[in-house]
């Protein structure tokens, strides 16, 4: 390369960046630099170039507003050489901390990964990672370009009818409402029809392998209300799956009854109201309100039930259990988390009141323990299924929720009100009369006191993005990074403003393709342990356990495998 095509080559590319932003370079640059600090789990290489793109898009942003309002309070300029030095400075300042956080990118990767007992990686895809971040800030960046584009547009055609300052007004008024409209009220809703038509034919495929149960105890037998094929695809796999009562009694040398599992797909009746109709009428015809413990349990968006949590318990009570699960959507939970939240809730809220005002009206001596599960978004869907005066006058015996979201309702609130000194990944209220929680396996737990008449666990992992994601993030460094920390968190993780929210939220997506015992992989054992904490009286001996356990982890409780988890959530 000649010295003419060097110089040629530095002149285009001083002319296109002296377009740009000196102050939302800087800090673009920066916001960038600490999108490549360690999250809550590993993170792949894509997944990080968009992390990197949306932070190098918001600093740019805040820059841009910054000089924007500088500009509007009429703020004194630098002289011309004052301003070459500072951007000089800062140019290299800003260099410096990009490359110090580009080198320890891969450590502080595998910071992550080690504590999870994952393969550590040799290096970070810095230049896949960097390209994919310049393509999302440019579209972005060029996407606000052309929304400005679109407001001086509204403007000047208000303008023809009112003063130039009062049309800016009007005009941006007029279009945001526009756009909000065509967003919300159109864009929206198409995605939704559109992502429930491709999951629901998902949902309609019969995996391969997968009978119809023999047993009348389960949906979808001979004898039941609820066709086979208006299961789902996740409920083929719930009333399929599972411990059969010789199994039971092989591991836990006990006699046994065959596990009721009852469950409704979305297509087998028109509305959730007739969806838990359908449910009631096939608790009733299995003889579930004769079982010693009845649990509701909201599925997660595609309707999957986690085998983990309703084997663990059909070990653990010798089969003499009744489940039952309504299918209310056949999107993802994080699809369904964002677009439609009240799904879960609306669906779980009426299956509730159509079992508990049954369960009510039986003899309190004779009727089963009530308990109501969910996993995920089926826990938002569950906690607020419950009426709560209807539990102040008859208290069902409790509830488990397991990895609750952040837009819980009762969640944070535990979180907020917790004992003074105790972290907030592992909260503790007074002597857990009402709520308990439990960490990962091994997190030494807090001492409890007797139970109240209402028993409520929380399960949960420190490392838990969909527990853990808050939308104060943006501005504010979360309790559970103060101090102590959970046991699988990076000592490397470090709250930066803007940026961390984006980080801890992109996790989401990925916070399942972890080992068992983090993120948002709960393993059997862990519902062993939950399931006994709510239990007051419970009595497993240490062999009982091991054997319990040791089925569980050998996943001869399954007798169908699923081919993926992809689609579970």
């Amino acid at each position: 390369m000649n010295r003419k095509t060097i110089v040629r080559f530095w002149y285009i590319n001083l002319e296109f960046w002296s377009h740009w932003s000196s102050l939302g370079l800087v800090l673009g640059f920066l916001f960038l630099a600490f999108s490549l600090s360690p999250s809550l789990v590993p993170r792949p290489f894509m997944l990080q170039g968009v992390a990197s793109g949306i932070a190098l898009s918001i600093g740019y942003a805040v820059g841009l507003g910054i000089m924007a309002l500088w500009q509007f309070l009429e703020l004194p300029e630098f002289r011309a050489k004052a301003l070459w030095v500072s951007k000089v400075v800062a140019a290299v300042g800003v260099g410096l901390v990009v490359l110090h956080f580009y080198a320890n990118a891969t450590l502080w990767q595998n910071s992550v990964r080690n504590l999870m007992d994952m393969e550590p990686i040799r290096g970070v895809a810095y230049v896949r990672i960097t390209s994919i971040a310049f393509f999302l800030w440019f579209f972005l960046v060029y996407l606000a370009a052309g929304l400005r584009r679109l407001y001086v547009i509204a403007a000047n055609r208000v303008h023809k009818i009112v003063p130039r300052r009062v049309s800016y007004v009007i005009g941006g008024v007029l279009l945001t409402f526009f756009l909000l409209f065509t967003i919300n009220g159109v864009l929206v809703t198409k995605a939704i029809d559109i992502a429930d038509g491709m999951y629901a034919k998902v949902d309609q495929a019969i995996p391969d392998g997968v009978e119809p149960p023999k047993e009348n105890t389960r949906s979808g037998s001979s004898e039941s209300l609820v066709a086979w094929n208006d299961l789902g695809r996740e409920g083929k796999y719930f009333v399929t799956g599972g411990p059969t009562m010789s199994e039971i009694e092989a591991v836990t040398s006990k006699s046994s009854n065959e596990p009721i599992r009852v469950y409704v797909g979305l297509s087998a009746a028109a509305t959730p109201h007739a969806q838990a109709e359908l449910a009631l009428a096939e608790l009733k015809r299995t003889k579930a309100f004769e079982r010693n413990k009845l649990i509701i349990a909201t599925p997660t968006g595609t309707g999957w039930v986690d085998e983990g949590a309703v084997n663990s318990l059909e070990y653990l009570y010798q089969g003499n259990t009744a489940i039952v699960g309504v299918q209310y959507s056949y999107l993802s939970s994080p699809v369904t988390l964002i677009l439609d939240p009240n799904r879960a809730r609306r669906s779980a809220k009426i299956v509730f009141t159509e079992i508990y005002d049954y369960w009510r009206s039986l003899p309190e001596d004779s009727r089963p323990e009530l308990i109501i599960y969910g996993i995920s978004l089926g826990s938002l869907g569950s906690e607020d299924s419950a009426n709560i005066f209807s539990l102040l006058t008859d208290p069902i015996e409790g509830a488990l929720w397991v990895g609750p979201p952040f837009a819980n309702t009762f969640w944070p609130e535990v979180m907020r009100n917790r004992n003074k000194g105790t972290p907030a990944y592992l909260p503790s209220l007074d002597k857990g009369a009402l709520v308990r929680v439990l960490g990962a396996a091994g997190t030494q737990t807090p001492e409890f006191g007797d139970w109240g008449p209402l028993k409520i666990v929380y399960l949960l992992h420190p490392s838990d993005a969909i527990v853990f994601f808050s939308f104060d993030l943006l501005y504010k460094e979360p309790d559970w990074l103060t101090g102590q920390r959970g046991a699988d968190v990076s000592k490397y993780l470090k709250w930066y403003p803007f940026v961390t929210m984006w980080q801890i939220g992109l996790d989401i997506l990925v916070t399942t393709n972890v080992p068992f015992g983090h993120g948002h992989n709960y393993s059997p054992t862990d519902y062993v342990r939950a399931w006994i904490e709510l239990d007051e009286n419970s009595n497993w001996s240490e062999e009982e356990l091991a054997s319990i356990n040791q089925a569980l982890g050998a996943g001869g409780h399954n007798r169908i495998r699923r081919p993926t988890k992809s689609l579970k959530n």
